[in-house]
């Protein structure tokens, strides 16, 4: 392990993505006079009524029009104000789709988008609102950055950038409290990707909260004697081919890891990479063709859809038969 991820892993702090972001854009707020925060009938389940009651001028809610907060956005960044709206992003990048593309993407605009309660993080509402197909619908849009931070001290180093950041961004962010792995002193930026742990075998490479899987997995994995090495691919556009590339020529084999569908996934843009670049075996960990479902915690669709350690050691046991 190096300095970029924390010591004790096992014993990690848990917390919310969706908590932390109402400190976080109050203190971006702060910062940052031009500063708004716009939301879509969510402000409590964003956490942006904390931003609400400091900056009231500065707090739209568009109630159950995420088109119109689409526009809203929009119009707000052509008046050199620094937009940033939050609902969930299943609702966010699937019912306002067209607005984004049209509104925000064609004109490049200066507005980022936060989409909540991403992959599985909202269990007890059910497939309706969990959003495994965002990734596929934002990365569609020509010019649209997305940035999965791995836990809370990513987020915020995410945020404090989208304040100074040109042009579409699309953050996605979890509901549910998730392991606090990364470090303060740890580097962040976007458009490139972060070793965080050094290895010769198999190169697994991972977006979001769902990377500590991949690590506790890769501590299993190093007792047979498979030495891993974890990349956190925390934007996943544009890709950061150059970090991938390098650490594939070392190991000559791949897992991608993401807490969404395979279909339109981060992992087929990392496919499409090597395919073009440096072909060599690949294992995809991911949703496979199917809707979410209720239940009564998060790790219970994390086992269910294949996405745990023990289903990640076993995808890094068949790529590395299929490397040998």
């Amino acid at each position: 392990m190096n300095n970029k991820i924390i010591s004790g892993l096992k014993t990690a702090v848990y917390e919310s993505q969706r908590e932390a972001l109402g400190e976080i854009m109050l203190e971006a707020g702060r910062k940052n006079p031009k500063v708004i925060a716009i939301t879509a009938d969510v402000a409590d389940s964003t956490r942006l009524l904390k931003f609400h009651d400091e900056f009231p001028g500065r707090f739209y809610d568009m109630g159950v029009s995420e088109q119109a907060m689409i526009g809203v956005c929009a119009g707000l960044s052509n008046l050199g104000l620094i937009p940033f709206g939050a609902m969930f992003g299943a609702f966010e990048a699937g019912r306002a789709y067209d607005h984004i593309r049209v509104s925000i993407g064609i004109n490049r605009a200066n507005v980022t988008l936060v989409g909540s309660h991403v992959g599985f993080s909202n269990p007890g509402d059910g497939v309706t609102a969990q959003s495994l197909t965002d990734i596929a619908l934002m990365k569609s849009i020509p010019n649209m950055t997305i940035v999965c931070p791995a836990d809370t001290v990513e987020l915020k180093k995410a945020i404090m950038m989208a304040v100074d950041f040109v042009g579409p961004l699309y953050i996605r962010i979890s509901r549910d409290a998730t392991p606090v792995f990364t470090t303060q002193e740890s580097s962040f930026s976007f458009s490139k990707a972060d070793v965080i742990k050094e290895g010769s075998d198999i190169t697994i490479v991972g977006v979001g909260p769902i990377i500590y899987n991949a690590i506790i997995a890769a501590e299993e994995l190093e007792k047979e004697n498979i030495k891993c090495e974890l990349i956190d691919c925390h934007t996943i556009k544009p890709l950061d081919g150059e970090t991938i590339l390098k650490s594939v020529r070392k190991t000559r084999a791949v897992v991608t890891l993401e807490e969404h569908t395979i279909v339109g996934g981060a992992g087929e843009d990392i496919g499409r990479l090597l395919l073009e670049n440096m072909p060599v075996p690949v294992e995809f960990v991911g949703v496979r063709d199917r809707n979410g479902q209720s239940a009564r915690i998060y790790d219970e669709l994390i086992d269910n859809y294949g996405l745990g350690a023990d289903s990640i050691m076993k995808a890094a046991r068949n790529v590395l038969k299929r490397k040998k």
